[in-house]
């Protein structure tokens, strides 16, 4: 099986990059291969050449089909939370070794690759070419399998803080509650993880999380934890005076991510001299 996401097409043949395969993990025997991908569009004398990414799945016994996507879906989500950018699949593909390509006398000439057409995993986001903020060469494939361990532990939390990454039309009071919901999330599986037992306040959720992450946060992790929680929570409670002008709104938003984006870097094993190369693009929203 085989997903293919490939980037914009570079302007000469010269500049296609060398193919590269990964392997990060064993689940499914999951792989990564980049380089030149060569289609011919039908035109007369025309040939397509795009850099493209192919993640591959692959078992010797039957698995359900949501095993495979949810590796894939994984692996599209931690792209998608670096660039910070609607991000998805050009093509699905599937095959069978029992079911290989043969020329008209029946011989085997290679793998039969069959389109597949399915709702289960998001189409290409589209749209300008976006900025990571860190790449597989600053995680590797022991950041692929941690970021695995990560989205199984804090999957509550990872998907409400990434739901605002194609809900750009939500409101700034909405993309806050999912920030609040996630962000809670996060740190009471840290309170779990610690050992920590009883209720525990919002701000003191946050003041957790931020305590991973304070040494390279450009604001103060204390102050960001108690502003955080109090909008969040004039948000979530109807008799609460709650009514900040907007540009005081976008600006916690934009905390928010910065925060959780630094906290999953520093998850992956991102290098600090990484993050603080992106944090203009953390600090831009």
């Amino acid at each position: 099986m085989v997903h293919i996401l490939p980037a914009p097409a570079p302007t000469g043949a010269d500049q296609m990059s060398p193919v590269r395969t990964a392997v990060p993990d064993r689940r499914l025997n999951l792989s990564v291969v980049t380089g030149p991908d060569w289609s011919l569009p039908g035109g007369p004398g025309l040939t397509s050449i795009e850099d493209a990414c192919y993640v591959r799945t692959e078992v010797t016994k039957p698995r359900e089909w949501i095993d495979h996507v949810d590796i894939h879906i994984a692996l599209q989500q931690l792209v998608q939370l670096s660039a910070w950018s609607p991000l998805g699949f050009e093509r699905v593909s599937a095959m069978h070794l029992r079911d290989p390509e043969r020329v008209l006398s029946g011989k085997k000439i290679g793998e039969r690759w069959s389109r597949v057409l399915t709702s289960a995993l998001p189409g290409p986001g589209g749209g300008s070419k976006p900025d990571f903020l860190f790449g597989y060469d600053d995680i590797g494939a022991p950041g692929v399998r941690k970021w695995l361990d990560l989205r199984t532990e804090f999957n509550r939390g990872i998907s409400a803080m990434t739901f605002g990454i194609g809900s750009r039309d939500a409101s700034l009071d909405g993309l806050l509650a999912d920030c609040g919901i996630g962000l809670e999330n996060v740190g009471y599986r840290l309170q779990v993880a610690q050992g920590v037992k009883g209720r525990r306040s919002h701000e003191n959720h946050l003041r957790d999380i931020a305590r991973e992450v304070q040494d390279v946060l450009p604001f103060k992790a204390t102050t960001w934890a108690r502003d955080s929680a109090n909008m969040y929570n004039g948000i979530k409670h109807p008799d609460r005076q709650f009514d900040p002008p907007a540009q005081e709104m976008y600006g916690m938003l934009v905390k928010n991510r910065l925060v959780f984006r630094v906290w999953v870097a520093r998850r992956l094993g991102v290098s600090d001299a990484v993050i603080n190369r992106g944090m203009w693009r953390l600090q831009r929203g």
